[in-house]
């Protein structure tokens, strides 16, 4: 499976839209997803993966240095799901 990997520093966040079913995967560090679901906000660590349930707006906010990867659903190409998921990476 394609992923696409990014790196944060302590507080920034990446704001993700139109990724409903995509794995955010921690690699290194902490994040707190935020998101407009029922669970609340959820807490990764490094080995720890959650699959977004939505596809409206979700940020990830790292802390500490993180990096994280995130992965279209088996079903769907890197290039085309990337295209329907806004990520951009804020100050």
């Amino acid at each position: 499976m394609k992923t696409l990997s990014f790196t944060l520093e302590h507080g920034k966040l990446l704001r993700l839209e139109g990724a409903q079913a995509w794995e955010v995967r921690c690699q290194e560090g902490a994040l707190m997803l935020s998101g407009p679901w029922p669970l609340g906000d959820v807490e990764l660590h490094p080995g720890q993966s959650c699959t977004l349930p939505t596809a409206g707006l979700v940020l990830a906010e790292a802390w500490g240095a993180s990096r994280l990867s995130l992965a279209p659903p088996a079903d769907q190409p890197l290039r085309r799901s990337f295209a329907a998921a806004h990520v951009f990476q804020c100050s």
